[in-house]
């Protein structure tokens, strides 16, 4: 490591929590190597830092001039004339570093505030709008996320605070308060994050969808339509966009119209299990019990797991209902008559204490359906036997 890479190293070790001694060490290094961008870029921050605002602007600013393709040297002169109050230059400079560095997890977000600040409200939206869709999240917003996941509420929510105190105007950490704020039973305050987050962003599709989502559960459906209509409107090709509107329809037992939306799902994708579910249950509702039934069949060919599909077909008497029972079952009624194709078995009268598996006193193979997930409760005192299609 050369003598000026160590003086730039501990100078920037140095510049939280003692900018003067960060900036003597950069002197330093511009003593030994006055041509060294990365030395007057970290003494212009050291100044900053220190308050002399002018004396900073005057170093960084022919730097950024002379590497218009230079990220460090655009963001830094924005962060100067942003702090010297001038966010129509601040913003030209963000700008710039947007187009260098477009991934960057903050550089939208300044942008947008610079933009707000300068009456482009147009332009911040859209600046908002890109932050909110950054593949790559601030650290601490991803310590957050993490935490979510993990199920720590109370730890993401501390994270969040403090950050929103400092940067009230990111939209990535209000959806993701708004999720934590859901989660720890607070409705009012989920739905206030993720209005603010549209209020500055309102292309912000995952906010957006959010709301939606929220205005559904809590039973306020011309809300719930009105947002999953916006979605849409901005974005007409989203499949989740879509689903989320056929949902509400369901919801608001407008089951018609959630057919005319899941069908031209299925023709676009037709190996989504939870939509060929979906679609099942509004064909069950309207009386194509027959179509419910082959959708029903679609999803369960498709996702085996998905218990749900098979609760559905049990409740359109097509499906045996049984597969692992943990509770004392009692004794079965007898005779249970099953009809197989062209044949007909008969399911014996037995006893059967959990954990144990229904047998079927058969002749020939036949295609079974069972829910694979069901719980029977420990007050159960029976089994729905239920025809399966051809079994």
């Amino acid at each position: 490591m050369s003598a000026v890479t160590a003086l730039l190293k501990e100078a920037m070790s140095a510049m939280g929590a003692d900018p003067a001694r960060a900036e003597a060490l950069c002197r330093a290094a511009l003593q030994a190597e006055p041509t060294n961008g990365d030395a007057a870029l970290l003494l212009s921050e050291a100044l900053r830092r220190g308050g002399r605002l002018d004396q900073a602007h005057a170093l960084v600013a022919p730097l950024a001039a002379a590497n218009p393709a230079w990220f460090g040297a655009q963001r830094q002169l924005g962060v100067i004339l942003a702090d010297k109050r001038e966010p129509m230059a601040a913003s030209v400079a963000f700008r710039a570093a947007t187009a260098a560095a477009p991934v960057h997890p903050t550089i939208w977000r300044d942008l947008g505030d610079q933009l707000a600040l300068a009456g482009d409200i147009s332009g911040a939206e859209t600046a908002y709008a890109q932050h909110a869709e950054l593949p790559t999240a601030e650290p601490r917003l991803s310590r957050a996320a993490a935490a979510l996941q993990e199920g720590r509420i109370a730890a993401a929510r501390e994270i969040l605070d403090a950050y929103l105190a400092q940067h009230p105007t990111d939209v990535q950490a209000l959806r993701l308060i708004s999720e934590a704020q859901a989660r720890d039973d607070r409705p009012d305050q989920a739905e206030t994050s993720l209005r603010r987050a549209l209020a500055l962003a309102p292309a912000f599709r995952q906010a957006r969808h959010g709301l939606a989502q929220m205005m559904m559960g809590l039973g306020r459906f011309d809300e719930a339509l009105s947002e999953a209509r916006e979605v849409l409107r901005r974005y007409p090709d989203n499949a989740g966009g879509q689903r989320l509107l056929a949902a509400i329809y369901m919801s608001m037992s407008d089951y018609d119209r959630a057919i005319d939306v899941y069908e031209p799902l299925l023709k676009a994708d037709a190996n989504r299990a939870t939509t060929w579910m979906s679609y099942g249950h509004a064909l069950k509702t309207v009386g194509r019990t027959e179509e419910g039934v082959a959708a029903y069949r679609k999803s369960i060919a498709l996702s085996p797991g998905l218990g749900e599909s098979y609760w559905s077909l049990a409740n359109l008497k097509v499906v045996l209902i049984s597969w692992r029972c943990n509770v004392s079952l009692g004794v079965l009624i007898s005779p249970l008559k099953i009809a197989s194709g062209s044949s007909t078995h008969w399911a014996r009268r037995s006893k059967i204490r959990a954990p144990s598996r229904m047998h079927f006193a058969t002749t020939a193979p036949a295609p079974r359906y069972a829910a694979r997930s069901c719980l029977i409760g420990p007050m159960a005192s029976a089994v729905l036997w239920t025809r399966a299609g051809v079994f």
